[in-house]
């Protein structure tokens, strides 16, 4: 593991602590930092996907699942925005579609 690695895991880390205290503003800080510092790990994009709004969740989910094709919590979450984005357009279809599962 690189030294950018384990500077990602502890802004993680720092991210949820923040967020504990409701501090978004800073989880959002963090979060951004470990997305920097090591792009392939999922958690930041998952973090940074919750703390954005529903259309700018997308991009973030997009990048969890770049970082883990599998990740059952990035898809949840996109067709969680998915979904939001469609009850508050009134919209009979997703502004976007959500891209098949990876096998």
């Amino acid at each position: 593991m690189t030294a950018d690695s384990l500077a990602a895991l502890r802004a993680v880390h720092n991210a949820h602590d923040a967020l504990q205290r409701q501090d978004k503003r800073v989880a959002r800080r963090w979060a951004e930092q470990a997305a920097r510092l090591d792009p392939s790990l999922e958690e930041p994009w998952l973090l940074l996907a919750a703390l954005a709004t529903p259309h700018g969740s997308l991009a973030f989910f997009e990048r969890a699942l770049q970082a883990n094709p599998a990740s059952e919590r990035a898809r949840t979450g996109q067709q969680w925005a998915i979904n939001r984005l469609r009850n508050e357009a009134g919209s009979p279809r997703p502004p976007v579609s959500a891209p098949a599962p990876h096998q």
